[in-house]
């Protein structure tokens, strides 16, 4: 019985010490367990934002969107400022990049793209419309190069670099434009230069002999003198100018040529001669077609210049070496010994 006893106060003191035990223990268990609670939600919340904020600025603003939904969904975040600030940027960016690709498509860039610009001055990070953008410029210039409009190729080339990752390839096409427009620039002058100089020979002196005029020469000889200048003006400018549409002719060619080759190079950046695209080497065949044809027709138009200049060239010549003709016959003239004329009459030779 006192053994049952002892047994009985035993149980009891290990009943107190648990109980005592358990009511130090038990807050700190239960802050944890919310601290532990409150982890896993903080980092389910960063997951959806973090994937928010990755879609934004590649600019798929669709799931952008979504994720920041899930952002408020999270216990304790439903009210999120800044979930909820990233979800009305993406509704206004959905639709704006909607309007534009909707101009885009009817070819009104000069509506749509401000509208990309806008979007991109709402979120500068968007990976998606810097791309269209450097795209449509890129091509813009691709398309006015093409038309030899050098300065407008040169300006869209330009604006895409504002956008482009690649900015090497937009740099090379830059200075492909100005070389174009420095030639321009150096034929032109030549060409201002060349027709001045036909200009100044064409201007009369003032001293300038008659057309025709009669000398008579010491033994009483009448020579009738022509006057050259106009023949040798007129031979003068037919040799510079078919000279001169010749060389302007070869330089269109060499220019046509140097543009083919320039576009041969984007198709073909390794040299190898193989375009392995079915469309690019379609487009390239059709400018190599006429590329061909050109060389044919302007060849003609060279050769055809250089034989009129050649000609006009040699009456030049003949024209200096050949000596005014003697005309014999009857002359009147003044009689140096006496007063009166003195009659003469020469028999041609």
């Amino acid at each position: 019985m006192q053994k049952l006893i002892m047994k009985l106060h035993l149980l009891k003191s290990v009943f107190i010490f648990c109980s005592l035990l358990l009511l130090v223990i038990h807050p700190r268990y239960s802050a944890a367990k919310s601290l532990v609670n409150i982890v896993a939600i903080d980092d389910e919340y960063d997951r959806y934002k973090k994937k928010g904020d990755e879609y934004l600025k590649k600019g798929d603003y669709i799931n952008a969107k979504k994720q920041y939904k899930n952002c408020l969904e999270v216990p304790g975040f439903e009210n999120d400022e800044y979930a909820r600030k990233k979800i009305v940027l993406s509704d206004e960016c959905i639709a704006l990049k909607e309007q534009a690709e909707s101009l885009l498509q009817k070819d009104n860039a000069t509506k749509g793209v401000p509208l990309l610009k806008e979007v991109l001055g709402k979120n500068p990070e968007d990976i998606e419309t810097k791309k269209k953008l450097t795209d449509y410029w890129k091509s813009n210039g691709n398309k006015y190069y093409g038309i030899e409009k050098f300065q407008d190729a040169q300006n869209s080339y330009k604006e895409a670099l504002n956008y482009a990752e690649d900015k090497y390839t937009l740099a090379i096409l830059i200075q492909n434009c100005e070389d174009k427009l420095n030639k321009e620039k150096e034929l032109l002058q030549k060409k201002q230069d060349e027709i001045s100089t036909v200009k100044q020979e064409q201007i009369p002196q003032k001293n300038e002999t008659p057309i025709i005029l009669k000398k008579e020469i010491s033994d009483g000889t009448i020579v009738k003198v022509k006057n050259k200048t106009f023949p040798k003006i007129l031979v003068g400018i037919i040799g510079v100018g078919t000279g001169t549409y010749a060389y302007l002719t070869n330089s269109k060619y060499s220019k046509e040529l140097s543009d083919f080759k320039t576009f041969e190079s984007a198709y073909d950046p390794d040299g190898d001669g193989f375009i392995r695209n079915s469309d690019s080497y379609q487009e390239w065949q059709k400018k190599y077609d006429v590329l061909k044809t050109s060389q044919k027709s302007k060849q003609m138009i060279i050769n055809t210049c250089l034989g009129i200049s050649a000609t006009a060239l040699i009456v030049e010549t003949i024209l200096l070496l050949k000596k005014p003709k003697t005309k014999k016959g009857l002359s009147f003239r003044a009689n140096p010994h006496n007063v009166g004329l003195a009659i003469r009459y020469d028999f041609q030779k």
